[in-house]
């Protein structure tokens, strides 16, 4: 198989999704794709700053140049925020000497590589986490939706039950009443569609949903997990996942440990880390 080099474009929230990227890398790998993988705040697109125009567009641009730098002709954008800012943002401000595509669409455009490594039949009923609203340029949910349906044994049931958006964000947090909207959502899934699992497409919903994960026996895992089970790859544990369900502050400093928080960095947990975990937003 000839291999295929990429720039896989994390963007700047990496540390949550280790476990994700972990998969992600050895899924394009298993498929003969050599993914130069960049993230972290050097690598952001900018869109954390749209209120200020002048630092949003350095940001993008700088992001930009470097993987010029890189010379490969495709960047894989994983977040859904950088893709949009791509299309309607930073496109727009600089001339981009590379193609580029979500995560999603690429692996679709590999379809038949990947149907040749799922060897192991998944057993299960899932439904998509879907969004509604503005969306990407492509179909990602069509896309995600015949990804899932390569898994043997597993069925993928269609349902209308959509959330506003592009993607999960910290909206929930912040809008009266959406939280109690997106556990009710997932209680239909599982009680009306009798589903075993809620599939995530993006990391930034499995990391706003994964405090369901267990609600009515739901389980809510990642589509790239579910892929790469499919093709005998060993699955790491949501380690941001287990913290942030661990309970209240006490819980989660002992789920941590204190060696490891002393290793991230007593200043940066308390005031990076540790207010993200204790936010409930099922409350």
């Amino acid at each position: 198989m000839k291999q295929e080099t990429i720039t896989f474009w994390l963007g700047c929230h990496v540390l949550r999704h280790s476990d994700l990227i972990r998969t992600s890398v050895e899924v394009l790998k298993r498929i003969g794709v050599d993914a130069r993988t960049v993230g972290g705040p050097k690598y952001c697109c900018g869109t954390i700053k749209d209120m200020n125009l002048r630092a949003a567009t350095g940001m993008g641009q700088g992001a930009v140049k470097r993987f010029t730098q890189f010379g490969n002709d495709t960047v894989i954008t994983y977040c859904p925020s950088c893709q949009t800012h791509l299309d309607d943002f930073i496109s727009e401000t600089v001339d981009l000497e590379f193609d580029y595509s979500p995560f999603v669409e690429f692996l679709h455009a590999h379809k038949s590589e990947l149907a040749a490594q799922m060897n192991r039949p998944i057993h299960r009923r899932v439904a998509l986490h879907l969004h509604s609203g503005f969306q990407l340029k492509v179909p990602i949910n069509q896309m995600a939706t015949e990804l899932l349906m390569l898994i043997p044994g597993l069925e993928v049931v269609q349902h209308d039950i959509r959330t506003p958006g592009i993607h999960c964000t910290g909206a929930q947090v912040a809008v009266p009443g959406m939280s109690s909207d997106m556990e009710e959502s997932l209680r239909r899934l599982r009680n009306e569609y009798a589903v075993d699992d809620v599939v995530t497409i993006f990391h930034s919903c499995q990391r706003q949903l994964c405090i369901f994960d267990g609600l009515d026996g739901l389980r809510l895992i990642n589509f790239i997990k579910l892929l790469g089970s499919a093709m005998g790859i060993e699955i790491k544990g949501d380690v941001f996942g287990e913290w942030k369900n661990a309970g209240d502050e006490v819980s989660i400093r002992e789920a941590i440990g204190e060696e490891r928080i002393d290793v991230i960095g007593r200043e940066a947990f308390e005031k990076l880390i540790l207010p993200e975990l204790k936010q409930n937003v099922k409350v």
